[in-house]
């Protein structure tokens, strides 16, 4: 839910400052009130906490009552980026959402699509939204070799007891080629 507990917060401090001590060049972060705007707050805090790294807003964004009114407070506030889908479940569902953000940004902070992006669907999302970044994990379904026995599933929902995600090879070098030629 975004919403975090005093005792969550320093944990998360603690994680930004430990991937400032690593020389990560971004965090990604994100927190809401109750009543789903931004945690003010909160929200500022991670940027402090950060400096002088690059701040990430990340997809609580999608579960904001007025996320182009988020987007502004983002800016103010000092983020560079926002991981978004759009409010969709997928950002094909999503992408007049993003369109507008992209425009209503204005180049201030850069929107980064991501959420069921493929290569089937990459090249006309981006041209119809102008999104300059794009997250995307490009898996497939991968079958173990090992044989289950038992009652007890540790299966991922959705999946067989004896498949797992894995990022494929060729979805990323087609997606790399789009992005070549786009």
């Amino acid at each position: 839910d975004f919403i975090y507990t005093p005792d969550d917060q320093q944990v998360m401090k603690k994680d930004i400052e430990f991937c400032r001590h690593l020389g990560v060049e971004a965090v990604v972060v994100g927190a809401l009130t109750a009543k789903g705007s931004l945690d003010e707050t909160l929200c500022r805090r991670f940027v402090d906490w950060a400096y002088p790294l690059d701040v990430v807003f990340h997809r609580a964004i999608d579960k904001c009552l007025d996320p182009l009114e988020a987007l502004h407070q983002l800016i103010d506030w000092g983020y560079q980026r926002i991981l978004t889908s759009g409010q969709a479940q997928q950002v094909p569902e999503g992408r007049t959402l993003i369109q507008s953000m992209v425009l209503e940004a204005g180049g201030r902070i850069t929107i980064m699509a991501g959420g069921g992006l493929t290569p089937d669907n990459l090249a006309d999302f981006i041209r119809y939204t102008q999104v300059p970044d794009v997250h995307l994990s490009a898996k497939k379904t991968v079958r173990s070799l090992a044989s289950t026995a038992g009652q007890v599933s540790l299966a991922t929902p959705g999946l067989h007891e004896n498949d797992y995600l894995q990022t494929d090879a060729t979805t990323v070098r087609q997606i790399k080629n789009i992005l070549n030629h786009l």
